[in-house]
């Protein structure tokens, strides 16, 4: 088994934290599972510490929110970029007040961030 790496989900959906449960990237991660990424994306969005995962979230925030390990599957990436579009809209689509959109919607990724084309979820 490799060295697992933590993955932030939703505490009462199990899927992705920061996606609207109405986008075709938003994932649900059932216990004891091989979850694949969507063909078209960087992959499944983890971290590689725990710590850097739960900086990831506001504290505030943290009691709706897990902090999973998984284990991962396949050559990770560490982006480069990532698309902000996901992070500055709210779970309806709209965009978050106080938030503007850039003309490529990039930025550097959180740290820690590793990206996997799959993972089995060990928690």
């Amino acid at each position: 088994m490799r060295k697992p790496i933590w993955k932030i989900i939703k505490k009462h959906t199990r899927s992705s934290a920061v996606l609207s449960p109405y986008s075709r990237y938003a994932i649900k991660y059932p216990k004891g599972e091989i979850v694949k990424a969507p063909a078209d994306s960087l992959g499944i969005f983890c971290f590689k510490t725990q710590k850097r995962a739960k900086e990831f979230i506001r504290p505030h925030a943290h009691k709706n929110y897990l902090f999973i390990k998984v284990e991962p599957i396949g050559r990770g990436v560490s982006p480069k970029k990532i698309n902000t579009l996901y992070f500055r809209l709210d779970l309806q689509g709209q965009l978050i007040p106080g938030w503007t959109l850039s003309k490529n919607n990039t930025e550097n990724p959180p740290e820690g961030t590793i990206c996997y084309p799959a993972v089995k979820v060990l928690e």
